[in-house]
């Protein structure tokens, strides 16, 4: 089996985060999240607000799409991210990093978007009540991120301090609970 590509990481974990989107209930938009102070709504306005801005650094746009309907909003802001991963030359569209210095449009949506799928993931799928279990590879991935970024993440203030849990946690709780939420 072929190791999966950043765009084919992408396709996946927006279609499972976009699957968790459509359970949400008519009553769950206003919902606590494990994000502290964030509703469903304003977690899944976060989501669709960072596809915008990784596409700003590197000089695009998303072009305007639905403003009323938050799961188009989603789709949409998500096809046009995908659709430039999916791009060989719009994959490769240089970014220079205040923190990583160079790199690609490519390896900055793999290594946030792409972990924001998961880990938001889990937030909305645990506040609306559905299976938030994460797939072991994905939860081994994410771990490969934030192994590779150090006390980074917890810094700028993208996780918070890491949470206790017991010898008989599941993966996925050990790993929310490293990312500072509470399983």
């Amino acid at each position: 089996m072929r190791d999966e590509t950043p765009a084919d990481r992408y396709a996946r974990l927006r279609e499972r985060f976009g699957a968790m989107l459509a359970a949400v209930p008519d009553d769950g938009w206003q919902r606590p999240t494990p994000c502290e102070d964030w509703t469903v709504h304003e977690l899944v306005q976060h989501v669709v607000d960072t596809q915008g801005l990784f596409e700003s650094m590197v000089g695009r746009a998303i072009p305007p799409g639905p403003t009323d309907d938050l799961p188009a909003a989603y789709d949409h802001a998500t096809g046009v991210v995908l659709a430039d991963l999916r791009d060989p030359d719009a994959a490769a569209t240089p970014y220079d990093s205040p923190i990583f210095g160079p790199t690609t449009f490519e390896a900055m949506a793999d290594g946030f978007l792409s972990f924001d799928f998961i880990v938001h993931g889990w937030d909305l799928a645990h506040a609306i009540g559905v299976d938030d279990t994460i797939p072991d590879a994905d939860v081994a991935w994410v771990r490969r991120r934030t192994d590779e970024l150090g006390d980074l993440m917890r810094t700028i203030g993208q996780i918070g301090a890491e949470v206790e849990v017991g010898p008989d946690a599941s993966p996925t709780e050990r790993l929310v609970a490293f990312l500072g939420r509470r399983p």
